[in-house]
């Protein structure tokens, strides 16, 4: 999908608008990469349709793309590549999963706002983050003790309430 010439211009007056709320460059730019991901998102959707049967992503779904911080949940140093459409290393042998395939696992479960979800494997947070914009809970269970307590962190900055982090064996589902 390309943006429109409308949608260019928006954005632009959008961008130029940020220093007036506080912003720096590094959020605009944010900004600006956070639109090429999500575009990027939607055409791996159409590209794929054949063999997920998901053509297009929901409207809820890309909101809580667009709405989660990806960089929060990235170590420091690799955080300039928090907008591009691959995984990356958070530590510990594990990985913060590619957008795309966040957006397309979180479309396949069909959430309802009045929905409890369980997550094995909390990693960084990101897919719990996504999730608790979309169900009335979540649940994330992780077996790295470290993990859970950075990505609590990271969800009591961002005020998400709604997710409960356990570090747990995740292979034993939670009680």
């Amino acid at each position: 999908m390309t943006i429109s010439r409308f949608h260019k211009a928006a954005l632009g007056l959008w961008l130029s608008c940020l220093p007036l709320l506080g912003w720096n460059q590094a959020d605009a730019d944010r900004v600006a990469h956070m639109q090429t991901l999500l575009d990027e998102i939607r055409t791996n959707f159409r590209d794929t349709a054949h063999y997920t049967g998901i053509s297009e992503p929901s409207d809820a779904v890309m909101a809580a793309m667009r709405r989660v911080p990806r960089h929060h949940y990235m170590p420091p140093e690799v955080q300039s590549q928090a907008y591009l459409n691959r995984p990356s290393g958070i530590g510990y042998g594990q990985t913060i999963s590619q957008p795309f395939i966040v957006a397309l696992m979180t479309e396949a479960l069909s959430i309802a706002p009045t929905d409890r979800v369980l997550e094995i494997g909390t990693g960084s947070g990101y897919q719990a983050a996504i999730l608790s914009l979309l169900a009335r809970r979540v649940y994330t269970v992780d077996r790295y003790s470290r993990l859970v307590r950075e990505a609590r962190e990271i969800f009591d900055a961002l005020d998400l309430t709604n997710i409960t982090a356990v570090t747990a064996d995740g292979s034993f589902g939670m009680p």
